[in-house]
């Protein structure tokens, strides 16, 4: 009888995925993790959220990460720009073990801008006492993080212009000197979108589209609203050092949870967290607590106008509360003024004596 060697299954072939990032299930959110050795440290560029949300942010970072195109990065005050451009940073296989440099445009004074960029020599100027390498050549085999592209000067704009094409820096001072080759990546960083800066021409035209070979967009965060309580219960986790020696806040109270899915969130994810942080320390009144509690939350008073709002119901209960008010002050009696609205009496007094919510609480649908 023959007997047969077992063959071990050939393995599926499993394409590699270069981007060295993956999204791990923590205690109520999800994170990204960076995979790798890292001689500067771990880096802290994490992103929080649900598995979904964050599978549809990485889609885009794990293209451009691994390679040196240029990036555009657009989102909102407080999206996480800044930390989305350091993951960029940390996916690539070579520039990873280089610095991050992150210089905001718009602080940059166009009389030291050059010193600032490309660095100078002592001597060159009152009060340059040592030589200097500048932001630029700090970046040198790393990335170079242009944050606030649309605040930059027109002549910061020349000189990045320059140096994209040349790719060499010529220290202020350092006459009949040849300039030093730099290789660094580059990403930027706006408030504006696309649109906006295409239109408003804040940017020369050149310059952007050296800069913008790739565009990532961070939507704001109360277009995110399924990421609001991971990402907080991630801000707790991070604030509970705030609470040493006392009881540690394990959850969130259920009108807490309500009162941050309510918010508008103008500051996107720096306000929530914010926020957060604050409402830890509040709660150091009670050293026993275990439970975030409402009393604890001081949030920023909502927008009272709101047409432009992205809560379409809130507006609609604001615009009907304004026009009952504006019938009455003609003159008109309930009754009246019902008829005109196309309404009954007791859904006109609803809205007459309807109040702006306030966090966590939404206009009913009743009555409408």
């Amino acid at each position: 009888m023959r007997i047969k060697k077992r063959v071990p299954a050939v393995p599926p072939i499993v394409k590699e995925d270069r981007s060295r990032v993956r999204i791990v299930e923590m205690d109520g959110y999800w994170k990204t993790e960076l995979v790798g050795h890292f001689p500067r440290g771990a880096p802290t560029c994490t992103l929080v959220g649900t598995r979904e949300g964050l599978a549809e942010v990485l889609r885009p970072l794990r293209l451009v990460g691994p390679c040196d195109a240029r990036v555009l990065i657009t989102g909102e005050t407080g999206t996480g720009k800044n930390t989305v451009a350091e993951l960029i940073h940390h996916m690539h296989e070579e520039r990873r073990h280089h610095q991050f440099r992150r210089t905001n445009l718009g602080a940059l004074v166009p009389e030291l801008a050059a010193s600032q960029l490309f660095g100078h020599v002592k001597g060159a100027f009152t009060g340059a006492v040592k030589d200097s390498p500048g932001i630029v050549v700090e970046s040198n085999h790393g990335t170079l993080f242009l944050d606030q592209l649309s605040d930059a000067s027109s002549a910061v704009q020349t000189m990045l212009l320059t140096l994209l094409e040349v790719k060499k820096v010529n220290p202020v001072g350092a006459h009949g000197v040849p300039g030093k080759d730099v290789d660094f990546r580059v990403i930027a960083g706006t408030i504006e979108s696309l649109e906006e800066l295409r239109d408003s021409r804040k940017v020369r035209e050149d310059l952007f589209y050296r800069i913008c070979e790739c565009h990532v967009e961070l939507k704001p965060l109360r277009f995110r609203r399924s990421e609001i309580l991971p990402m907080a219960r991630f801000f707790l986790e991070q604030a509970c050092a705030l609470r040493k020696g006392m009881s540690v806040l394990t959850s969130i109270a259920p009108d807490v949870q309500r009162a941050l899915e309510a918010c508008h969130w103008p500051g996107n994810v720096r306000e929530l967290d914010h926020t957060i942080r604050g409402a830890v320390v509040e709660s150091r009144a009670d050293p026993t607590a275990t439970v975030l509690g409402a009393q604890w939350l001081r949030m920023a008073p909502r927008r009272s106008h709101r047409t432009h709002s992205d809560d379409y119901e809130t507006a609609l209960h604001q615009f009907r509360h304004e026009w009952a008010h504006r019938l009455l002050a003609s003159k008109l009696n309930n009754k009246r003024a019902a008829a005109t609205m196309g309404i009954s009496q007791d859904t006109f007094r609803k809205y007459r004596d309807w109040n702006e919510p306030s966090a966590g609480e939404w206009p009913s649908r009743k009555g409408r």
